[in-house]
């Protein structure tokens, strides 16, 4: 475990994220855990999110989200 502390960049949801999600969510539809995996995407500033749930291609605050099973 400690060895992906190391390598990965840690982020805490806040606030904002929170609020960001709730847009989201309005907006698309989604469930909201997957609007604060969004969100959180965009404000780290990921260019894609790998999911099985979200359809493949969609753009989303500038987050490429990638369906592994398309």
């Amino acid at each position: 475990m400690a060895e992906i502390i190391d390598i990965c960049d840690c982020w805490m949801v806040d606030y904002n994220t929170i609020q960001n999600a709730l847009v989201l969510q309005e907006q698309y539809g989604f469930a909201y855990y997957d609007c604060l995996i969004i969100a959180s995407a965009a404000e780290t500033g990921c260019s894609y999110l790998f999911t099985e749930d979200l359809t493949d291609g969609q753009k989303i605050d500038n987050v490429i989200i990638r369906n592994i099973f398309n």
